[in-house]
């Protein structure tokens, strides 16, 4: 191979390589390169291999660097095999006049007997596509003849479907095939330093130890052997797949929204084909690039935005998201104690368990917090009034915000019940076993019910929150407890009030309404969650006034380096008041 690439042509080339795939030498250096036997760097098949590894690179590299040119057969054969195996349909050019009106000359025959959107209808920007390919060079119509005759079918019926769309429709599947291309190249870093050694060494094996001395700081096999590089053909082709998936998916347009889906290809590459370990076999990366869709990777793509910004103003999106954390708390803290001061009614413990005995009876509890945010008011019932909201005047009982000491409830452990029954019902596609606990009869009768008749049965249910505090002095108006069974002191510690909320949201409200009453975090996931996907969105909406030329890519470099550089100052928003947007939010 050493000896094809420094003396071989350009037109040897391909039949040497294809005569490598014939004889299993191509697959059987991949195997030596996904096998431990060669986990050795430091070994002479180490050596072997990673000197066929820099080849093929030189060989990809020395292939973009030949320039299309149709005088030359291999290019014009290329070219002509791209044509026919989109099995063109026979043109006929429209019929002339014979005599024309005015009495001239009738016009002579054209000398286009082709199509005139020959090379357009595959995806070419012009009818000289030879101009198209100098970026890719002779590489990238290797890669896009290899497409046409690994999917002659797919190709031929993506031209026939995308022939009846407007042109604005039209996936340029040429161009796509040559920005595939492009992607793979950087991604395998083929004009890297490594491929410049590699083509030092060709034809100096003792070179080829001598780079083995530069891998002694990076020991790790994993990130030196590349045999998804030796699949170029297949990976191209699936890559490509995918960008005509995410153009068809995502309704994208020429010309301005080519460069979008040629981003996302990029991501996608970056993330399937990155991560795959040497030993992954690339069945497994092809199907992980069909399997991506495009809410996936647009969100890879948002992941990737902000750790770009990261680098870039690290210290002031941490300010940034500080200040939004706070103000999304406080926002919290409003909606849960509005839940508070509309008021809910509770099953009694009486109630409760006669509901989970499956009989009727019990009594109800209506709770409301005060105007003033001071009190908790609240009074026993025998039945439950539906549509009805009952003011504080009906409550004549009331506890002083200011005597509770805590807040207790078992909300936290059935969220993660309820969390690891949705992931064993995702799995398994039906619930399995038997309900251990009260509790996990309520979220199963909550998932399956989920109107609001069905809410008005009185599920059963262990949730619980319970409200402990002192007891004010005797003689002085206020709160009394109910349920207390002994009369403490002043000073000691009581029950309150206990509730028992019929839903984990129900559940969610009043105790993280009633904690951050008490100016204490809020401990549910429900919560918690709002909160983070407040601050989420909050820090992608300041981004999303920051422009690309606003990055100071040479501190940011520099700041990679591990070197200091002086912070710029995050754009403000002078100046941008009515310019806010409103954006869909995808519900899960």
């Amino acid at each position: 191979m050493r000896d094809a690439v420094v003396n071989g042509g350009e037109n040897e080339w391909p039949r040497f390589i294809k005569r490598l795939q014939d004889l299993g030498v191509i697959g059987g250096v991949g195997m030596l390169m996904r096998g431990d036997s060669a986990s050795d760097l430091h070994t002479p098949l180490a050596a072997a291999i990673l000197e066929f590894q820099g080849l093929t690179k030189v060989l990809l590299r020395k292939w973009r660097e030949v320039r299309v040119n149709l005088e030359f057969p291999e290019h014009k054969r290329a070219l002509k095999t791209i044509h026919l195996l989109s099995k063109p349909e026979p043109y006929h050019e429209p019929a002339l006049p014979t005599s024309p009106s005015d009495g001239s000359e009738p016009p002579t025959l054209g000398a286009r007997r082709h199509h005139p959107e020959k090379w357009r209808r595959l995806g070419f920007a012009t009818e000289s596509p030879a101009w198209e390919f100098d970026e890719t060079g002779y590489l990238g119509i290797m890669d896009l003849v290899d497409f046409a005759r690994r999917n002659e079918d797919t190709y031929h019926k993506t031209l026939l479907e995308q022939a009846v769309m407007s042109p604005a429709s039209r996936c340029p599947l040429a161009q796509a095939s040559l920005s595939v291309t492009l992607i793979l190249y950087e991604h395998f870093e083929i004009d890297g330093p490594a491929t410049a050694d590699a083509t030092k060494a060709a034809g100096q094996r003792a070179s080829v130890y001598e780079r083995l001395e530069a891998h002694r700081d990076n020991s790790n096999p994993d990130k030196i052997y590349r045999p998804l590089l030796l699949q170029w053909g297949r990976l191209h082709t699936a890559s490509l797949h995918a960008f005509l998936r995410l153009w068809k998916v995502s309704g994208a347009e020429m010309p301005d929204d080519f460069y979008k889906i040629e981003e996302l290809v990029r991501i996608l590459v970056e993330r399937v084909v990155g991560a795959a370990s040497r030993k992954t076999d690339v069945a497994s990366v092809e199907e992980g690039l069909r399997n991506v869709g495009l809410e996936t990777a647009r969100q890879w793509q948002m992941e990737g935005l902000e750790e770009v910004y990261e680098d870039a103003w690290g210290p002031h999106l941490g300010a940034v998201r500080e200040q939004l954390s706070r103000e999304s708390a406080l926002f919290m803290k409003e909606q849960r104690v509005r839940c508070l001061l509309q008021g809910s009614w509770f099953p009694t413990a009486s109630a409760a368990g006669a509901s989970a005995a499956g009989v009727g009876g019990g009594g109800w509890r209506y709770v409301r917090l005060s105007h003033n945010r001071r009190y908790l008011h609240y009074r026993n019932f025998g039945e439950k009034t539906e549509g009805s909201e009952l003011s504080l005047d009906q409550l004549p009982e009331k506890i002083d915000l200011n005597t509770v000491t805590s807040v207790e409830s078992n909300i936290s452990a059935a969220e993660q019940q309820q969390q690891q029954q949705r992931q064993s019902q995702q799995t398994n596609g039906v619930l399995g076993g038997q309900a251990n606990s009260s509790v996990e009869t309520l979220r199963t009768g909550t998932a399956r019910d989920s109107t609001k008749q069905s809410q008005l049965q009185q599920p059963a249910t262990t949730s619980k929150i319970t409200i402990i505090g002192t007891l004010p002095p005797p003689g002085r108006s206020g709160a009394t407890s109910a349920l207390s069974l002994v009369s403490p002191g002043a000073d000691e510690e009581t029950v309150l009030l206990e509730l028992q909320p019929q839903s984990i949201s129900e559940a969610s409200e009043w105790l993280d309404g009633l904690l951050m009453l008490l100016d204490q975090q809020p401990i549910t996931a429900s919560t918690t969650q709002l909160i983070d996907m407040m601050v989420d969105w909050g820090v992608r909406l300041r981004m999303l006034n920051l422009r690309w030329e606003d990055v100071d890519w040479e501190a940011l470099e520099q700041r990679v380096k591990g070197l200091e550089v002086e912070e710029r100052e995050v754009p403000s928003r002078e100046g941008l008041a009515g310019e806010e947007y409103w954006y869909a939010q995808t519900v899960s």
